[in-house]
């Protein structure tokens, strides 16, 4: 995966890849590994430590949840 801003500015560029591992009974578990470089130099990299890096995990963790959550229910229908 790359992801990057449309018009730059104080988001960062994102390069990972996303894993879907098959679980009995029509589920699955996905994992989203990447890096990132925190945008905005010295001040970007502050930001990151005190609080962006938590901010991007969390957003992570839910748009996994999101997308897992109607693979599943795509396979149970």
């Amino acid at each position: 995966l790359h992801w990057s801003p449309k018009h730059g500015g104080a988001f960062p560029t994102f390069k990972g890849s996303l894993t879907l591992h098959a679980e009995p009974g029509g589920r699955c578990s996905l994992s989203l590994t990447g890096d990132y470089e925190p945008p905005l130099g010295p001040l970007g990299q502050l930001f990151d430590a005190a609080l962006g890096h938590r901010i991007a995990q969390e957003t992570a963790r839910e748009l996994l949840r999101r997308i897992k959550d109607v693979m599943e229910e795509s396979a149970r229908s």
